[in-house]
């Protein structure tokens, strides 16, 4: 089977196996204050490759629509849920907006890090070590 050369990781070990996340190549950060009762919005640049995402509580973000508790049974397209004090990584698909909505009192801060996609940083060892 052929090598998928659109999403390979920079490095890879001796068995030619990625190793992901090894290396990043940031390209800027953005943080949101965020509470529970309203959802707040930030633009994502258009030259944004992959979301690494970080917040300090509990709260949903929707990429390119606005954060809101759903109904029961009901499927939102872009809504998810990030953990408190664990990183996510997201592809924005070319969406221009995030919202987030704290899912617990007070409400925290949410922390965007830019980040280039793996197959943009054009490394030989993208696709072989051999």
């Amino acid at each position: 089977m052929p090598p998928d050369t659109l999403g390979l990781y920079p490095l890879a070990d001796l068995s030619g196996e990625p190793i992901p996340y090894e290396v990043i190549r940031p390209l800027g950060l953005a943080q949101m204050p965020f509470t529970d009762t309203v959802s707040a919005a930030i633009s994502i640049p258009a030259t944004a490759g992959l979301l690494a995402i970080w917040a300090t509580n509990e709260c949903l973000i929707s990429i390119g629509g606005v954060a809101a508790i759903p109904a029961a049974g009901i499927f939102s397209p872009g809504l998810m849920v990030v953990p408190a004090n664990q990183y996510i990584n997201v592809d924005h698909n070319a969406a221009t907006t995030l919202t987030v909505l704290g899912l617990r009192e007070p409400g925290g801060t949410l922390f965007i890090t830019y980040v280039d996609k793996w197959k943009g940083m054009h490394k030989p060892s993208q696709f072989s070590r051999n």
